[in-house]
C-alpha cells in the first residue's frame, strides 16, 4: 500500500461518533485563516444529523445557497442552524417554512438537495443568548 497524503483509521461501529464523511470534508478542504476576532464566539451553521455532508457552500449578499447529500442508508430530517435570521428558505425550488434561526428538510436516503436560503444579520442580542445557550 503506498499513501501519498494523511491518513486517518477509525475503528469503530457507531457511524455518528464516526463521521467519516466530515472528516474527509476536513481534510480535503483547506482551512481559511483570517484576521478579524468576533464579538461573540458563535459558530456560523450547524448540520444535524452526522450523515449529512455538504458539496457547495456558497454566500452572497444576503443568499445562501448549498448542495448537501444525505449519506445515511435512511432518510433523515436534515436541520440546518445558522447564526442568522432566515426570511425565505426553499429546497429544490419548493418553499420552506423557516424557524427564525433555522430550518428543516426532509431528505431521501442517499439523496442531495438543493438549499437557498435568504438571511438576515441577527441583532447583537440574539447573538448573546447563542453563546450563553
Amino acid at each position: 500500500m503506498k499513501v501519498s497524503d494523511n491518513v486517518i483509521i477509525l475503528r469503530t461501529k457507531i457511524w455518528e461518533s464516526a463521521k467519516p464523511f466530515r472528516l474527509s470534508w476536513e481534510l480535503r478542504n483547506p482551512l481559511i485563516t483570517t484576521d478579524c476576532k468576533p464579538k461573540y464566539n458563535v459558530s456560523l451553521y450547524k448540520f444535524e444529523p452526522a450523515s449529512i455532508v455538504p458539496l457547495w457552500i456558497e454566500y452572497n449578499q444576503g443568499n445562501l445557497l448549498l448542495d448537501i447529500a444525505n449519506l445515511s442508508d435512511l432518510p433523515v430530517v436534515f436541520t440546518l442552524t445558522i447564526a442568522g435570521r432566515i426570511v425565505k428558505a426553499y429546497a429544490d425550488d419548493e418553499e420552506i417554512k423557516p424557524e427564525f434561526d433555522r430550518i428543516k428538510v426532509p431528505i431521501k436516503r442517499w439523496g442531495i438537495k438543493e438549499i437557498r436560503i435568504e438571511v438576515k444579520k441577527l441583532i447583537e442580542q440574539f447573538l448573546k443568548r447563542k453563546v450563553n445557550g
